[in-house]
């Protein structure tokens, strides 16, 4: 990776990625950007793509620290951005077996324009990263999941999942043409307002079961009766306006 041009506020810059292969599939080594305008950022970085029988593992790190010298001006939230500036963001994919996934994508920044201000054409394309890991199992018939949403900086409006358990019942046949839908979850829920507010959080508890019959007249004509219901409750809440929780049930017949 070669990157070199003259912007405004960077001055003429210089970046350069060196990998060194470390092991078959794995590379790592430094990133090295030099701006006339705002000094040195430099920071590891790293990419993988291994394979060992049916199990396979793919990501990348990217990372830099700078001590910008330069007009860094102020934030999203109108605070202003320090001169120790720095980025982490590490991006996973990996299958172990035929049942079982493992994904997840960090993004660590020190402030909120560090991304624009050096990486500018990754910034446009993603201005809000996510901050993820997600397990599933898969089943015959079901998949079964763990999912995780975090906030490690506070620069945007984030749901977070801490974390969210799912077991998920494709549409599976009894007999007598009968099929079932089925599906539950828990989740803790907290959500810290970046410009200030109340703390909100919550425990959650969410569960769908659905019958459908589906006839068919001749390959012409085609209908499908749906029977189903969902219940919903709120429990251990902080920051609503019903500090008991609530819960809510939903029918389903067409």
């Amino acid at each position: 990776l070669f990157r070199s041009g003259y912007r405004r506020s960077m001055g003429a810059y210089v970046d350069t990625a060196f990998h060194i292969p470390v092991f078959e599939g794995a590379s790592m080594g430094p990133d090295i950007g030099l701006y006339t305008n705002r000094g040195l950022m430099l920071g590891p970085v790293a990419n993988y793509n291994v394979t060992s029988g049916n199990d396979t593992a793919v990501g990348y790190l990217k990372s830099g620290y700078i001590y910008d010298y330069g007009n860094r001006f102020t934030d999203i939230l109108d605070n202003p951005v320090p001169p120790n500036r720095a980025f982490a963001e590490w991006r996973h994919n990996q299958q172990i077996g035929d049942d079982f996934t493992f994904d997840g994508d960090i993004n660590w920044s020190t402030d909120s324009e560090v991304i624009r201000d050096f990486h500018s054409k990754e910034f446009v394309p993603i201005q809000e990263p996510d901050n993820f890991f997600e397990a599933n199992y898969t089943g015959s018939n079901y998949f079964a999941s763990m999912f995780a949403r975090f906030q490690p900086d506070a620069f945007y409006p984030v749901q977070q999942r801490t974390p969210e358990i799912r077991f998920d019942l494709v549409p599976t046949e009894i007999g007598g043409g009968l099929y079932v839908r089925f599906d539950a979850g828990v989740a803790h829920l907290e959500e810290v307002p970046p410009e200030g507010g109340s703390f909100l959080e919550a425990d959650r508890f969410d569960a769908f079961f659905g019958v459908t019959r589906p006839f068919s007249y001749k390959g012409i004509f085609d209908v499908t009766p749906v029977l189903g219901g969902r219940y919903t409750e709120y429990s251990h809440t902080e920051g609503a306006s019903e500090s008991s929780g609530g819960s809510r049930t939903l029918g389903e017949m067409g």
